[in-house]
C-alpha cells in the first residue's frame, strides 16, 4: 500500500470531544422541551450531527428550525471548549509525519465552527494542508462525498489516501470511497474487523501500520534520530 497523504478524522480520533458534544446536545435539546438525560450516555456516540437530527426530529417541537438547532449546538461547544483534550500522542503524530513529508488534511462530520475549535488545540503542529466541515461536502458521512473530495483536492487517487477514523459512519464513509481505511479502535465503539483494512490501538501506531518510519513517534527529526524535541 502506498501512502502518498494522511485523511484525519477529528471527534474522537484526533481530539476527546464526544463528552462535550453530549453536553451540547443535553443542553441544546433541554432548550426545546426535550429532556435527553435519561438516554443512554453513548446512544450517539460516533454519528453524525445530521443523523442525530433525523433521529430526533419527531421529538422535538412541531416546527423546530434545524438551523437554529444546529447553531445552537456549535455555540454551546465552542463557548465550552475550555475542558476539550487532544488524544494522547495525537500532536507528535502529526508532527512526525509533518517533518516526513506527508501531506495530511482533516475531513470532519462537524459543523465549521465545530472544526476550527478543535484544530485550535494544536500549538505546535504547522497545520493540515485543508479541512473539511460539514458545509463544504455535498453529504455527510457516511456517504463517500467527503473522502472523495478529499482526495480531489489532493489530487490523488483514493487507495493512496490514508484515513483516521475511530467510528462507523467514518469508516463506511472511507471505504466506500476507495481509501485505505485505518480504524482507531476505541473503549465505547466495538466494530467488525472488515469495516477497516488494519485496527490500530493507539495514534502512535499508525506509522508502523502504514509501513512508514516510526522514530518512536516523538517530536525528533527523521533525518536526526539522535536529536532532541524542541
Amino acid at each position: 500500500m502506498k501512502t502518498s497523504a494522511i485523511a484525519w478524522d477529528v471527534d474522537g480520533t484526533l481530539v476527546d470531544s464526544e463528552p462535550l458534544h453530549l453536553r451540547a446536545l443535553l443542553d441544546t435539546c433541554r432548550r426545546y422541551g426535550l429532556d435527553l438525560s435519561a438516554e443512554p450516555a453513548d446512544r450517539f456516540l460516533g454519528a453524525g450531527i445530521v443523523e442525530v437530527w433525523e433521529v430526533l426530529r419527531p421529538r422535538l417541537p412541531e416546527g423546530t428550525p434545524r438551523e437554529e438547532w444546529l447553531a445552537g449546538i456549535s455555540s454551546f461547544y465552542r463557548e465550552h471548549s475550555a475542558s476539550l483534550q487532544l488524544r494522547e500522542g495525537a500532536e507528535e503524530v502529526l508532527l512526525h509525519f509533518e517533518r516526513l513529508g506527508i501531506p495530511q488534511v482533516a475531513v470532519s462530520n462537524s459543523h465549521r465552527a465545530i472544526v476550527d475549535t478543535n484544530l485550535g488545540l494544536f500549538s505546535r503542529f504547522p497545520g493540515f494542508r485543508f479541512s473539511l466541515a460539514l458545509e463544504e461536502v455535498p453529504a455527510p458521512k457516511p456517504d463517500p462525498a467527503p473522502y472523495r473530495r478529499a482526495a480531489e483536492r489532493l489530487e490523488l487517487p483514493p487507495a493512496e489516501v490514508a484515513v483516521v477514523e475511530d467510528s462507523p459512519s467514518g469508516l463506511r464513509s472511507s471505504r466506500a470511497a476507495g481509501c485505505y481505511t485505518v480504524g482507531l479502535r476505541t473503549p465505547a465503539v466495538s466494530l467488525p474487523p472488515e469495516t477497516a483494512n488494519v485496527w490500530i490501538e493507539r495514534i502512535t501506531d499508525l506509522p508502523g501500520a502504514l509501513d512508514l518510519p516510526t522514530v518512536h513517534c516523538t517530536d525528533r527529526n527523521p533525518s536526526n534520530p539522535n536529536q532532541e524535541p524542541d
